[in-house]
């Protein structure tokens, strides 16, 4: 029962919108913090997290832009 509830309710299309463009805004905070960073009007992420620490603001952006694939997703409706 709570399976069905909870299908039916991810099959909205206001919550896969919500969803996804949140993944979207997560992305472009990140990628304009790239951009920005690269033409030194603000820190760079290579200043901030350091080389290996870079893992963490490319799995914030790989997830953002796995949730606005989910979001945007046009689910075949039966």
């Amino acid at each position: 029962m709570q399976k069905v509830i909870l299908a039916s309710y991810f099959r909205s299309k206001k919550v896969r919108l919500i969803v996804g463009w949140t993944g979207l805004s997560i992305t472009g905070v990140f990628f304009m913090w790239g951009i920005l960073g690269f033409i030194t009007f603000i820190p760079s992420m290579l200043d901030v997290f350091g080389v290996l620490g870079l893992r963490i603001p490319a799995a914030f952006t790989v997830l953002g832009l796995l949730m606005a694939a989910i979001g945007f997703w046009e689910f075949d409706e039966d």
